[in-house]
């Protein structure tokens, strides 16, 4: 323990010493990094805590995979700084970008979080749902139903299903054929 301490300041000083050498920002480390449920069957939320010297606030950057939505939050909490990021999809992987910028320069460090959870997605109890939304392989909306049997009505071919609960939050994805 005694060594960890030790080894753990030395560390410390020597990251300090070449901020002080260039002035550039430094990320010391990323620590503490959790996967918290938040009681949706296909969203999670994440935390981490980020050290850093020169620099007076962290930005983070969330990317989804098959998102064109580039999220940018900036947390402006001095060293070590605490990160929450909310409802990240359990089926995508999902790239957190940390940087610490100064007039001197910039740091960045990217978090890679695999999927999940393949296997959430279509666990939950579609019994809950208060109806389904009927897509199409490639994602057009056909429309409504409350349940399986009215699926008759449409064609045979590959669907989507997203069963959706009674407060508007989606709980299952299904694909299924229908015949």
């Amino acid at each position: 323990m005694y060594n960890r301490i030790v080894f753990t300041l030395f560390v410390l000083l020597l990251s300090i010493q070449a901020y002080a050498q260039d002035g550039a920002p430094k990320i010391l480390s990323i620590d503490d990094e959790t996967v918290i449920d938040n009681g949706y069957a296909t969203l999670y939320d994440y935390s981490f805590t980020v050290s850093y010297v020169g620099a007076s606030s962290v930005t983070i950057g969330v990317e989804q995979e098959y998102s064109s939505f580039y999220h940018i939050q900036h947390v402006k909490e001095s060293s070590p700084a605490h990160v929450y990021v909310k409802d990240l999809s359990r089926g995508n992987m999902v790239w957190i970008d940390v940087s610490v910028k100064n007039e001197y320069g910039e740091d960045k460090r990217t978090i890679e979080i695999p999927v999940q959870s393949p296997d959430a997605i279509g666990k939950a109890p579609a019994t809950e749902a208060d109806h389904i939304d009927v897509y199409t392989m490639s994602g057009t909306l056909l429309g409504h139903v409350k349940s399986l049997s009215e699926l008759s009505a449409y064609r045979a071919t590959t669907l989507l299903l997203r069963y959706i609960d009674k407060d508007g939050h989606q709980m299952q994805i299904r694909k299924i054929l229908t015949r």
